[in-house]
């Protein structure tokens, strides 16, 4: 790729001073951004890709010694400012790395997942009605090239697929969520004309496209239709024997039989089959999510604690109502839980909707979490021990309205190849301002007076392209025949968009970390 003249003045000694910096750079502890100075997510836009928006960090605790190696963490913003794009952001340097293709009005949970040797990105896109924004919707899985390889429906009875849950089997089979609207007996409440939002439970072989496990919560959960108004269970998790649900409405963990879908046993809640060994500190989580198996033997469980479901209900400053993250454990031939660790939520978070909790397996010293605070758009990765190794928010902590939440945060491994090419444009040296209208941090274009400010610099990306270690910039007055004779300079990726101080003409190829490099033409 060739890249016209920036200037009419050729500088002579750009390989002495070159600049590279990448992206907009992150916030540090940032007290304009905890109150909002910038609105509720931060953005930046980028000259070389404008389809692309990529979002800013305010670094509470930078990555520390011990962090876990994963590279991506998946992200996909909500809310009243937020696009609608599944992203992978960087788990070191939280720049963009990927940002998806707008197949939907919105997207939850992308995530990497895997079956029969073969990893996949996969995420929920659906529909916006603000009165059923998270039930009319369908599972997305895309290869490493980001072509798309699954698009999955609910089969019947459930209408559709519910964003609550997408989980893949090694096996290859997605367990979905979804909710049925139809009458039902409730005249033992004293109503006649009876109709309950019932949920499914629905796992759906890939290969066939065959539904191979139904579930039905009120044939199996009375409960539910005499606890809540509106039913409401938030996940599914599934292991090698059986799946689980997890409750928001009931505050109960069930454990089901993938045989015939008798209720196994129930963790929380007001009927738990478990005595809290713990002193009452096992079983005292509510409205929780996520939760999960974390050993092969089925005896520890993560969750994530929401703790309330109304910050109206507690003072911020109540550190009883902080939401956190759980590993209990399980005696099964005793059903005695007690309590492993609690993980308190940073900057006085009180998570009251979403959330997440990964117990993280690749951590240089077993054991450390993370924790995604759903609503606020904010993580943290914990020790064993409960020390901080990274603390990290897209916007201001602590709001309860018009936050653009995240409904999970997990790390992981992705590599990607994309079918497109890298892109390149133009523009003035990095100096970065923020537009009001716009809510979007921007290179400055316009100077002082108004007028256009000098393109003397190349900015170059290349969206989804994990593998990229650096570029390599040749420059000549003459657009043929460029060779290494014209290497001008060489800049390291270091965020989604990377930049470099330019003469007149150049081409840019880039290098991979193999040692091999791709001519961009």
């Amino acid at each position: 790729m060739y890249f016209r003249p920036l200037s009419a003045v050729i500088v002579l000694s750009v390989l002495s001073d070159i600049l590279v910096v990448a992206d907009m750079p992150a916030f540090m502890q940032d007290q304009a951004v905890d109150v909002g100075a910038y609105g509720n997510l931060l953005h930046q836009s980028f000259l070389s890709d404008p389809s692309v928006t990529g979002l800013v960090a305010n670094i509470h605790v930078p990555p520390q010694h011990g962090a876990s190696p994963s590279r991506h963490i998946g992200w996909a913003s909500q809310g009243f400012s937020a696009g609608a794009r599944p992203m992978l952001i960087d788990a070191n340097t939280f720049s963009t790395v990927w940002s998806g293709p707008a197949l939907s009005k919105a997207v939850w949970s992308p995530t990497v997942q895997s079956c029969n040797g073969t990893d996949y990105l996969t995420w929920w896109g659906g529909a916006t009605d603000p009165h059923d924004s998270t039930r009319r919707g369908r599972v997305l899985m895309a290869n490493r090239r980001y072509e798309l390889v699954y698009n999955i429906s609910a089969l019947d009875p459930v209408p559709t697929v519910d964003v609550h849950e997408l989980f893949v089997t090694p096996y290859c089979s997605v367990v979905v969520f979804g909710i049925a609207v139809h009458q039902h007996d409730l005249t033992a409440y004293n109503i006649t004309d009876g109709w309950i939002e019932d949920p499914f439970i629905q796992e759906i072989d890939l290969a066939t496209g065959s539904s191979v496990f139904l579930w039905q919560t009120s044939k199996h959960v009375p409960e539910v239709i005499s606890e809540t108004q509106w039913t409401l269970h938030d996940e599914v998790g599934k292991s090698a024997h059986a799946p689980f649900d997890c409750s928001r409405h009931t505050c109960t963990i069930y454990y089901i039989s993938a045989t015939n879908g008798t209720i196994l046993w129930r963790l929380g809640g007001s009927n738990s089959d478990f005595k809290d060994i713990s002193g009452g500190k096992a079983l005292d989580f509510h409205w929780q999510h996520h939760a999960r198996w974390v050993d092969e033997d089925l005896r520890r469980i993560s969750l994530f604690d929401n703790h309330i479901a109304d910050p109206r209900s507690f003072p911020s400053s109540d550190q009883k109502a902080l939401s956190r993250g759980l590993i209990l454990e399980l005696d099964h031939e005793r059903r005695e839980v007690r309590l492993v660790h609690s993980y308190l939520a940073t900057g006085n978070i009180h998570a009251y909707r979403e959330g997440s909790m990964q117990v993280l397996t690749d951590s240089p010293t077993p054991g450390n979490v993370l924790l995604g605070y759903g609503h606020e758009p904010a993580f943290t990765e914990f020790s064993a021990d409960g020390t901080v190794l990274l603390d990290v928010a897209f916007g201001p902590r602590g709001l309860s309205e018009g936050t653009s939440d995240n409904y999970r945060v997990l790390k992981v491994n992705w590599t990607g190849s994309p079918s497109w090419g890298p892109k390149i444009a133009p523009g003035p040296r990095p100096e970065y301002t923020f537009n009001n209208d716009t809510a979007t941090f921007a290179v400055t274009l316009l100077g002082g007076s108004g007028d256009s400010l000098a393109n003397d610099t190349a900015y170059f990306s290349w969206n989804g392209a994990t593998e990229v270690a650096s570029w390599v910039v040749l420059a000549s007055n003459d657009t043929v025949n460029l060779t290494l004779k014209h290497f001008l300079g060489e800049a390291l990726k270091t965020g989604f968009e990377d930049h470099l101080g330019i003469g007149s003409f150049n081409y840019i190829p880039a290098h991979f970390s193999a040692g091999k490099s791709l001519d961009l033409y």
